[in-house]
């Protein structure tokens, strides 16, 4: 009797489990990944990536060994090192041959592709400060990928590069989208769940809007020149400690820390 007990419990568990396995809520997901895979099918390019490869071998260490954007910050990872250049290639290649500008969407805000501009204009043609105090910090491509992006492409065109916070922020805003902003609500709420600064990414924020400190980090307490691993992470963490204000470090990700910006 007890062993039956113990198996009508272990079915009605089962039970539980496959009714969650087919709700109609996993069933909105199988639609929205079908619906996500048209959209991706739609937009792949079709670039020779064996020609890319090829080339990104021959041209890809002169431009890392001179800090041409993008990717150089790429130079030495174990896979993919050259990923950036690769990606930028497509999208030269793509835009001369059809004739237009490029909008870059990517969360990879290291200063191998864009800079932060010290002082921006709002909304109200008022300079202010670059921080993201008033609404949401901006940043541009480097100039040297604008001026690289009209010389292959055309003078005509524009390369542009915005990560996904700022899309939702632009999308949802009344003043920047007034036609159908109502319809991205739900996209910048997720977003901005998503993007939550915890200490971690505080950290990496800092960093990455603090230039002078970061490459002082490159050049000393985080240098390493065969492995990351000879990084002091308490040396770097007693760096962070002293030089970033209100941070705990017991609370931060060094491996992430020194993955996103250091690898």
């Amino acid at each position: 009797s007890e062993f039956i007990n113990e198996l009508n419990k272990a079915t009605s568990s089962l039970r539980a489990l496959l009714k969650v396995l087919t709700s109609s809520r996993n069933k909105n997901i199988d639609k929205i990944q079908i619906e996500i895979e048209t959209l991706i099918n739609g937009c792949v390019l079709e670039s020779d990536i064996n020609d890319l490869m090829e080339k990104s071998s021959i041209f890809g260490p002169i431009r890392y060994k001179n800090r041409v954007p993008p990717g150089f910050l790429d130079e030495g990872k174990p896979d993919n090192e050259y990923g950036d250049y690769i990606l930028w290639q497509e999208i030269l290649s793509t835009c001369r041959k059809e004739e237009k500008s490029a909008l870059l969407i990517t969360n990879d805000n290291k200063p191998d592709w864009v800079y932060t501009p010290r002082m921006i204009l709002d909304r109200l043609k008022t300079l202010k400060p670059n921080n993201g105090s008033s609404e949401i910090q901006i940043d541009l491509p480097l100039p040297y990928l604008q001026n690289e992006f009209k010389s292959e492409v055309s003078e005509d065109f524009d390369f542009m590069l915005c990560n996904v916070e700022i899309l939702s922020h632009l999308c949802s805003s009344v003043y920047f989208n007034p036609k159908d902003h109502s319809k991205y609500q739900k996209f910048s709420e997720a977003v901005s769940v998503e993007s939550l600064k915890d200490d971690t990414y505080a950290i990496i924020s800092w960093f990455l809007n603090n230039k002078i400190e970061y490459s002082h980090c490159i050049k000393n307490v985080a240098h390493w020149e065969e492995s990351p691993e000879q990084i002091d992470v308490e040396a770097l963490s007693n760096y962070i400690s002293l030089n970033i204000p209100n941070t705990d470090v017991n609370n931060v990700d060094m491996k992430k820390v020194i993955f996103e910006l250091f690898i």
